[in-house]
């Protein structure tokens, strides 16, 4: 829900943050914040002299962070005090705090309290700040020589610069920043080093005035990131066109629970060809790895995954071999699964779910939003066509929909699977034909919720928790037994 302009300046009068010792005049910033196409939320950050408060508002999924920022910068750009209060994501509250008293660095986050005495010049990193915040951050690594500053509560922060971006007839002067997690921030700065873009290859944070252009910075993100991660798989990848005999390897066998004797496994392409006693003679043009007495356990599957480019390299990097997506940006899917099968990064094996919402103020904005029937009927019949394995409903969907997306689903030969729509249980839905419930809670909600409660909200993952409790006994025993009896005949999957 977004705040009305009115409360909205109210509220941004009573914080102030300095942005810079060189802001001398009153200018307002407003971003929107654009998630897979469609407006969520906004970031208005207005400049009072060298003061500048930030009101942090977004809503996708029925979630996302409502937050007043107050931060102050010394001569160089960096913070030298910085609370953030609000709610988190999931609708927790924040009650953050930095203060820097010339070298001593304290706040107080989530986690609790940290300090720490700064020898160098050091960036504090706040937990829930909002975009604005790489603003911030880019403005005082430009003013280092060597564009990077150690980061309080640890690490480095480093600015690295690309290709500039034009928007319009406008280009502007494109970064990553890195340092903050695992995927470097994609920012645009203007010709004064002030924000005008933080966006991927989903979503945007990006001025009002080209929020238009929403689309075509996610489509520059995505090649980017794209081209950075085939650089890695060019650095780091070993391609063999012979077999490949990893020498001196234990094979476990998950059955037994037993590591077997030292072995010879032999590859090709993606198949064991042969696993043979320890030194039996190579072939002919093999190409050999010697294990040197490591284990060599099966690929492991993770079944409800969410590929980026970023956890497709770390899921190889930890030995899974094969993931099932649940729900993705249809266009990046797609185009993903022949990236790592064309070999150009590395990835898994990708099971795609073709992810279908409904329409509603808490919708999602993954894979089709359907309308109508007609339009879920569409969306069933667009992943048929590109060989997806399963449908995954989600919240917002209308429930009475769900039988002929199953009859559409099944004709193709594709499975259905998903959440329990809101305002409907998994008795209903298992009914209608679903092979499976996807999360635990989701099953669980049928017994602990009165029918009007919204499911759609971060609801659904508190009441199993114990927040509402088993209001109703004999109504929880009757749904409880009338869904044992009934999973008898389906699977359902606890993921």
């Amino acid at each position: 829900m977004h705040l009305k302009r009115t409360a909205a300046l109210r509220l941004l009068a009573c914080s102030t943050i300095a942005l810079s010792a060189g802001a001398l005049h009153a200018e307002a910033e407003r971003f929107a914040v654009i998630d897979n196409g469609e407006n969520v939320g906004h970031v208005y950050a207005d400049v009072q002299g060298n003061t500048v408060s930030i009101d942090h508002d977004v809503k996708s999924n029925g979630r996302g962070p409502t937050m007043h920022e107050a931060i102050v910068l010394d001569d160089n750009g960096l913070p030298t005090s910085w609370t953030l209060q609000g709610t988190s994501t999931f609708g927790n509250k924040v009650d953050e705090q930095f203060t820097a008293r010339g070298k001593r660095l304290s706040w107080v986050d989530t986690t609790g309290k940290g300090a720490m005495q700064a020898k160098l010049p050091t960036l504090y990193v706040a937990q829930e700040g909002s975009p604005f915040s790489l603003g911030i951050y880019a403005r005082a690594l430009l003013a280092d020589s060597d564009h990077a500053l150690p980061a309080a509560p640890g690490g480095t922060l480093s600015l690295e610069e690309e290709a500039p971006v034009s928007l319009g007839a406008t280009a502007y002067r494109a970064f990553l920043v890195k340092g903050i997690g695992l995927t470097p921030s994609a920012i645009l700065l203007d010709d004064k080093g002030a924000l005008v873009a933080a966006y991927s290859p989903t979503n945007a944070t990006v001025r009002e005035s080209l929020a238009p252009y929403a689309g075509e910075l996610a489509k520059i993100a995505a090649e980017r990131s794209a081209a950075r991660f085939a650089a890695i798989q060019k650095k780091v990848a070993h391609n063999y066109d012979a077999p490949i005999r990893i020498r001196d390897v234990r094979v476990f066998d998950p059955a037994s629970g037993k590591l077997g004797d030292p072995v010879s496994i032999v590859v090709f392409g993606d198949k064991i060809a042969s696993v043979e006693p320890l030194d039996s003679p190579a072939s002919p043009g093999e190409a050999t790895v010697e294990g040197a007495g490591r284990v060599v356990i099966p690929g492991l599957h993770d079944m409800h995954a969410h590929v980026s480019l970023q956890s497709a390299l770390l899921y190889i990097a930890s030995g899974v071999t094969s993931v099932r997506d649940m729900g993705n940006e249809n266009a990046f899917l797609i185009d993903l699964t022949r990236r790592i099968d064309a070999g150009e990064v590395a990835g898994p094996r990708i099971v795609r779910n073709g992810f279908l919402e409904g329409r509603s103020p808490y919708s999602s904005r993954n894979g089709f939003i359907a309308g109508s029937e007609a339009e879920a009927l569409d969306a069933v019949r667009w992943y048929g066509a590109r060989g997806y394995w399963q449908v995954k409903i989600y919240n917002s969907f209308n429930p009475e929909w769900v039988p002929s997306v199953v009859r559409e689903a099944k004709r193709r030969g594709m499975g259905v699977t998903g959440h329990i729509p809101a305002f409907t249980n998994a008795d209903a839905m298992i009914a209608a034909g679903y092979d499976e419930v996807t999360h635990i809670n989701q099953l669980m909600l049928g017994w602990v919720l009165d029918p009007k409660e919204d499911t759609r909200t971060p609801l659904r993952l508190t009441p199993c928790g114990g927040r509402q409790g088993w209001t109703s006994p004999r109504r929880a025993s009757l749904r409880r037994s009338t869904l044992c009896r009934r999973s008898t005949s389906r699977s359902i999957l606890r993921q």
